[in-house]
């Protein structure tokens, strides 16, 4: 379902960026009760809380696309692009009403595309279930398209 490119949609994005960046802090914890249940005694649940932290900690850290760093899937000029294109007055029709489409930034009336950008996977109602909750777990919120010509 096509997301309309407003305010809300903006502020979305940045609470969801902040997010993805605080979770790197929020690893942090599991990470050090696991490393100090360790040193004490060898317990599976702790070798997990150690692992799985590490795990989400190495995803923030390792670039994926042209070494940019952080890896984001809400990048700050992702976010400015979008306000650029919410405060600009559309130019493709008469009634222009843009909104964000799975593949692209596009006006629902003509179709004209504004921006060849995937929509990440963060943030959006979820109806498709467990399978769907995995797929974000293992694209950590990177969109499944990819459509970027810069790559």
């Amino acid at each position: 379902m096509p997301q309309p490119v407003d305010k809300h949609l903006i502020s979305q994005m940045l609470i969801m960026s902040t997010l993805w960046k605080l979770s790197f802090l929020f690893a942090l914890i599991p990470l050090a009760v696991g490393y100090l249940i360790l040193t004490s005694f060898a317990s599976p649940i702790a070798f997990g809380l150690f692992i799985g932290a590490g795990w989400a900690i190495l995803s923030r850290l390792i670039p994926t696309r042209g070494f940019s760093f952080p890896n984001t899937p809400y990048s700050t000029d992702l976010i400015h692009e979008l306000n650029e294109i919410r405060i600009q007055e559309p130019t493709c029709c008469d009634s222009a009403e843009i909104a964000w489409e799975t593949i692209a930034v596009r006006c629902q009336n003509c179709k004209a595309s504004h921006l060849d950008r995937a929509r990440p996977d963060l943030g959006r109602l979820r109806n498709d279930g467990f399978i769907g909750r995995l797929r974000l777990l293992f694209l950590d919120g990177h969109p499944i398209i990819n459509n970027n010509l810069d790559d």
